[in-house]
């Protein structure tokens, strides 16, 4: 969702609009498509093809290059690059799998 007023600050038609995705060093202008909108919002779909960090840009109107604009002027973070392989939710399986491991050795322990 992108606010009206931010629209409106930065002289943007809510239909130049678009959801850009950070990825190998650039940004990727990412399909987005307007929704609906009410008195505050304007709301957008936009598929990504992964997980990164994203930008809400916008074309100027009165801009006759049609100059992308951020929505926050800000650089990237380092985002650290997922392992293709790794399984979802795995380490946090095998960390209650060993806590679980402690605390009947502990029982044990203290019972015997």
């Amino acid at each position: 969702k992108v606010s009206s007023t931010w629209l409106n600050d930065n002289g943007i038609d809510h239909e130049d609009v678009y959801m850009n995705r950070f990825s190998g060093g650039e940004w990727e202008r990412l399909d987005t498509t307007f929704e609906e909108s009410d008195n505050e919002w304007y709301y957008y779909t936009s598929e990504t093809p992964g997980f990164s960090q994203f930008a809400i840009t916008g074309v100027q109107q009165d801009d006759p290059d049609k100059e992308l604009v951020d929505e926050n002027d800000v650089e990237p973070e380092e985002v650290d690059d997922l392992d293709e392989e790794e399984v979802p939710g795995f380490r946090i399986l095998m960390s209650l799998f060993v806590v679980s491991v402690l605390v009947l050795a502990i029982g044990r322990f203290r019972y015997n």
